[in-house]
């Protein structure tokens, strides 16, 4: 009896062995499996508004296999992401593609415009003739790419008289239905943040990046559809000068201008939810500019503690003070979509070392070169009290040397400033 249960022990043994060897070979076939990532359209992933009807399509296969290889592909393009079977997709169905080709691939479907919202997937087939699953699905749009897709006037706030301040516009509108899509196309002169219902749209900085304005400005597409609520909105959009500085070419207004449309897909169909007018409201903000930014006179900016905004809400802009807007007329210039990644903040440096030169002056060295801000918690101030801060890329015998790049914080004397 001993004995059969030894032996059905060592059968149930070798089964067990066996049994998890072939759950580790499913596995192990399970991670070598193709797979497609990283999909691209125009090298930007999930580009919203770009300036291209037959844009180029890119992705990366992996495999744990060594040698893995593409031999074909199919792809799928759909006006919603649950048309995306090869049954429904009512823009492409590539069928399949003898094509080792992952790079740019054409879209050759049903013909875009501005304003075509596009969602897509692709599979493709190994050297031997096995096939992946189908990508994660992606998205793209077609930004305004004529004159007449655009109502909007370029807005601002009155010049003043030397000072180049970098104005809140505001906009407050009811939704009674916020949903699907809904998209925001804005044409700054200047850089800008955009504000919903007291919440940064994004994690863009300094946007758009850098044209010549007599030449060509640049439009930022927004998804805001997650930001909108029913009922009452509250859309902010805070400019900064930029290289808009007055004096350079295509520069009409002593202070940044934007003009910007939200619209809304209801049935396949865009409908026009606001534009910038009149009808706007502004006021300055904590930031002003000192100078001009142009080469080698960069200057920087004066930044007043007393009128900083922490609280966004509706209720708090609601105490403040707003004036009316002015529509500006801007030279004829070639307006189109942004098609480059948006500036981002990547990491964040702290001070190699501090060197105080004198009671009041310090010497801070980051220990590298870098684009981005400078962020200082300062002991107790008093209201009114100026800090200078000054900027330059190297010393010279351990000696600052000045660049004329400065900014100048005043203080509130609340405490606890930064």
């Amino acid at each position: 009896m001993i004995l059969k249960i030894r032996k059905l022990m060592r059968s149930f043994l070798i089964l067990l062995l066996a049994a998890t060897c072939l759950f580790q070979i499913s596995c192990q076939k399970e991670e070598s499996e193709l797979n497609t990532f990283n999909l691209r359209c125009e090298y930007l992933t999930n580009p919203l508004g770009i300036n291209n009807v037959n844009p180029g399509l890119s992705w990366k296969i992996k495999s744990e296999r060594n040698g893995t290889s593409q031999s074909a592909y199919q792809l799928l393009v759909a006006s919603d992401s649950i048309l995306l079977t090869e049954k429904d997709a009512d823009l492409w169905n590539s069928d399949k593609v003898l094509s080792s080709s992952s790079l740019m691939v054409p879209y050759n479907g049903k013909h875009l415009s501005s304003r075509s919202l596009a969602y897509w997937k692709v599979r493709v087939w190994d050297e031997n003739g096995d096939v992946s699953e189908w990508s994660e699905v992606a998205v793209f749009s077609v930004g305004l790419l004529a004159k007449t897709d655009w109502n909007a006037d370029y807005i601002g706030l009155t010049e003043y008289d030397g000072i180049q301040e970098s104005p809140m516009l505001r906009k407050t509108f009811t939704l009674s239905e916020p949903e699907g899509k809904v998209l925001l196309h804005v044409n700054s002169l200047g850089y800008h943040e955009i504000y919903l219902n007291g919440v940064k749209v994004g994690e863009d900085v300094l946007s758009p990046a850098v044209s010549q304005f007599d030449k060509r400005s640049q439009v930022i597409t927004y998804d805001v559809s997650t930001y909108l609520k029913t009922g009452e909105n509250d859309l902010i959009i805070w400019l900064g000068m930029g290289w808009y500085s007055y004096g350079l070419p295509g520069v009409a207004h002593k202070g940044p201008l934007v003009k910007a449309q939200l619209e809304q897909l209801n049935s396949g169909k865009w409908a026009a939810l606001l534009k910038t007018d009149e009808t706007w409201n502004g006021r300055t903000s904590e930031y002003a500019t000192l100078g001009n930014w142009w080469p080698h006179k960069f200057m920087g900016e004066k930044v007043d503690g007393s009128k900083i905004i922490s609280d966004w809400s509706t209720e708090n802009m609601n105490k403040l003070d707003w004036i009316p807007v002015i529509k500006v007329e801007v030279p004829d210039h070639n307006v189109s979509p942004q098609m480059v990644e948006p500036n981002r903040i990547h990491d964040i440096f702290t001070a190699d070392s501090i060197i105080e030169i004198s009671k009041s002056t310090y010497l801070v060295d980051m220990g590298t070169n870098l684009t981005g801000w400078i962020k200082v918690e300062f002991p107790a101030l008093q209201k009114g009290q100026e800090i200078m801060m000054e900027y330059c890329d190297h010393l010279d015998d351990g000696n600052f040397v000045d660049r004329n790049q400065k900014d100048i914080y005043i203080a509130s004397g609340d405490g606890n400033e930064s």
